[in-house]
Formats: C-alpha cells, sequence, structure tokens
C-alpha cells in the first residue's frame, strides 16, 4: 500500500478533505523513509520535497537515467566475476546484487503479448549460466550435472544444490584433519616408545653390574681368571 504514495497510485487529497490528514501522516513517514537511505551528501538537495511522489520523481529525474557506462560497468563485472577465494554464498550474494543492480537499469517491459514470459526465462538462464561460470573448479562434477537436468533448474535451486556439495566438503575435510592428526599422535607415541627402548638396550642400569670377586684370595677388584696368584703373567701384564 505504501507503494502508492511512490507511484502517485494514492493521490494528494484536497486539504480541507477528510482523507487529507490520515494521507499526510503516512506520506510523511514514506518520505522519512526514502531520506532516511540517502548518503548525507544529497540529502540537503531533496529534504524539501512536498510529497512521497514528488521526491521520487527528483530523484528519477537525477539517477533515474540509464547510464551506458554503469550499464557497460555492470555487464562486464557479471561476465568476468569468478568465485575465487569466496565461500558459495559470499558468491552467489555478490553476483546477485549484479543482477539486481542490471534489472534497475533495464527493467524487463510489461506486456500481455507472451513476451515478458520469454525474456523472464532467458534472463533466468542467462543468470544461471553466469552463476555456474564462475564457480570454481572443485565443483565440475555437480555443475555438470546440473547442466545435464531437463528442464534446467533455477539459479536458486542450482545454488542450493552447489551449497550442499561445499558443506559436504567441508564436512570430509574435517574428518580427514582429524584423522591424520590422530595417526599422528598414534605415530610419534610409537617413535617415544621406540627411543625410549632403544636407549635401554643401549647401555644397561649400573645397578645390574655385578664387582669383580677372587674366591683364590677372596679378595674384590679382579676375577679368578685374572688372579696374579694363579696367572703370574697376566697379573704383571695387568
Amino acid at each position: 500500500m505504501k507503494l502508492g504514495f511512490i507511484d502517485g497510485k494514492i493521490p494528494k487529497p484536497e486539504k480541507d478533505s477528510d482523507e487529507f490528514g490520515q494521507w499526510y501522516r503516512v506520506d510523511c513517514m514514506v518520505r522519512c523513509w526514502i531520506l532516511n537511505s540517502m548518503s548525507k551528501d544529497i540529502f540537503e538537495s531533496f529534504v524539501y520535497a512536498n510529497s512521497a511522489r514528488e521526491l521520487w520523481l527528483e530523484l528519477e529525474g537525477r539517477f533515474g537515467q540509464c547510464s551506458w557506462l554503469l550499464l557497460y560497468q555492470l555487464q562486464r563485472e557479471i561476465f568476468t566475476i569468478s568465485q575465487g577465494n569466496l565461500s558459495v554464498l559470499a558468491y552467489f550474494t555478490k553476483i546477485k546484487r549484479l543482477w539486481d543492480e542490471l534489472t534497475c537499469l533495464m527493467p524487463i517491459p510489461n506486456c500481455t503479448c507472451g513476451s515478458t514470459k520469454a525474456m523472464e526465462e532467458l534472463t533466468a538462464c542467462n543468470q544461471l549460466m553466469q552463476f555456474l561460470m564462475g564457480l570454481n573448479d572443485v565443483y565440475d562434477h555437480v555443475r555438470t550435472q546440473i547442466l545435464m537436468m531437463d528442464p534446467l533448474p533455477s539459479v536458486n535451486k542450482a545454488y542450493w544444490m552447489i551449497l550442499l556439495v561445499e558443506k559436504q566438503r567441508q564436512v570430509n575435510l574435517g574428518l580427514k584433519d582429524e584423522s591424520e592428526n590422530s595417526a599422528m599422535h598414534v605415530k610419534t607415541a610409537v617413535m617415544r616408545k621406540e627411543m625410549v627402548h632403544n636407549s635401554g638396550e643401549g647401555r644397561k642400569p649400573q645397578l645390574d653390574k655385578k664387582p669383580l670377586y677372587c674366591d683364590n684370595c677372596d679378595k674384590n677388584g679382579h676375577a679368578r681368571e685374572t688372579c696374579f696368584k694363579l696367572h703370574p703373567m697376566k697379573g704383571k701384564h695387568h
């Protein structure tokens, strides 16, 4: 209903009529909505408009004309956009904003001959192709599946299909990272165990080494096999 104050479908009543008071209150509210959406640098040049309709016509006259330079820039950005490092959500939001801006510059004309529906279908098909072309190569498989569907899905349905694949990839990558971390912990524990085992084999604890004792002369420090009393030559050698 508020749109009627902008497009002129709800005209301004006579000031002395019963409807004027209510119309004026709603019209002021609509004007405030529009003015509050403006940047400060252009706000002052529109603040004195007498009605929402008048304000809208001034805006349309100043900014509503199709700029071929802006149209060129939009078309160029749409045809060169790619996902890159963006998530599927961020990529779709970005390209959707460009489509909306293009529609504002070049709206599809309304008619009753059926050409409007044909134009809408063509636009929807172009948007689907543009969205799919900009996706990263990791989505090649699902992109091919979408292009083989008959009829082709809407761009919104294709977006949800791609989004599900992205979520599944994130889950799989998370499981892979968790598995790799677990394997690394196990490998580290095994290596530590082997190091402890090998160091134990290399040198025996000092407590296990018994002192030498000679039962021939009843003395410590040498064994019977090297006792100089039994083997004088070995004793001199030592």
